[in-house]
């Protein structure tokens, strides 16, 4: 079943009706791209705001934040973060695949039988950045959005 977003007309033709339809079957096959890239359990949302903008002024188009979608290996990357120690505190050597340790925020279900009480109830598991989540890199400043 299709749905048709836009009414006809009488003064539009059966091309100019397909021509419409394909545009706007595009518009949110990119709007959905996006949401699911948005929504990626890999990825984090990373804001950057200029370093000399004034709070006490109009903010200009040049000087408002900057939200980027960006998984953590490019965060490291694009802000110069430095690989933290392999070590953990006790000397023991971390894993090689889960070396920053960063994940997104999820809901976890119990289901197991040992979960007696609560067994069947879902509870929010808060995202994690075990790296620094502010910092400045010339002049911008940068926050990885977390879901606190």
């Amino acid at each position: 079943m299709r749905i048709n977003l836009l009414q006809t007309t009488s003064g539009f033709s059966k091309e100019n009706e397909k021509i419409r339809d394909e545009e706007i079957d595009n518009k949110i096959h990119i709007t959905l791209t996006i949401i699911s890239i948005i929504n990626s359990p890999t990825r984090f949302i990373v804001r950057e705001t200029p370093t000399n903008s004034k709070s006490n002024k109009v903010i200009r188009y040049n000087n408002k934040p900057k939200y980027r979608v960006l998984n953590p290996n490019q965060i490291k990357i694009r802000y110069n973060i430095q690989r933290t120690s392999k070590n953990n505190e006790e000397g023991v050597p971390r894993r090689p695949y889960n070396w920053d340790g960063s994940r997104r925020g999820t809901w976890r279900t119990y289901r197991n039988k040992r979960y007696k009480k609560m067994r069947g109830k879902e509870v929010w598991i808060h995202a994690i950045w075990h790296n620094p989540s502010e910092g400045t890199l010339g002049n911008l400043k940068y926050k990885v959005l977390l879901d606190k």
